[in-house]
């Protein structure tokens, strides 16, 4: 029985690192440790449930969101730009890009 599934479907090693973030060009390395030190404060907030650890991890959480919005925003921006001169290029990396999407309109 078991040649017979390793004949039909054959055991397969996986590692879990060589596809860590494939379609993330922008992802660096600081990118990776801010998002260990929020996992790292997202379990001690866990342990303790204490609202100092709670609003530790809101502004781990708020810094990360910022450092991935800057980062992708250069990212397009330098592809946008370097691409500027081959429109078939240019307008890849426009249509890849991802949308800003608006909130209501602020009313003075």
């Amino acid at each position: 029985m078991r040649t017979a599934m390793d004949l039909l479907a054959p055991p397969v090693r996986s590692n879990p690192k060589a596809r860590r973030h494939p379609s993330a060009p922008w992802f660096s390395d600081d990118l990776k440790n801010l998002q260990r030190r929020y996992c790292r404060q997202e379990r001690k907030w866990l342990l303790n449930k204490s609202k100092l650890e709670n609003d530790k991890l809101i502004a781990t959480l708020e810094n990360y969101k910022t450092v991935i919005r800057l980062a992708k925003t250069n990212y397009i921006s330098k592809a946008v730009r370097e691409a500027i001169n081959t429109p078939k290029e240019h307008f890849k990396t426009v249509r890849v890009a991802p949308r800003r999407e608006h909130g209501p309109l602020r009313r003075n």
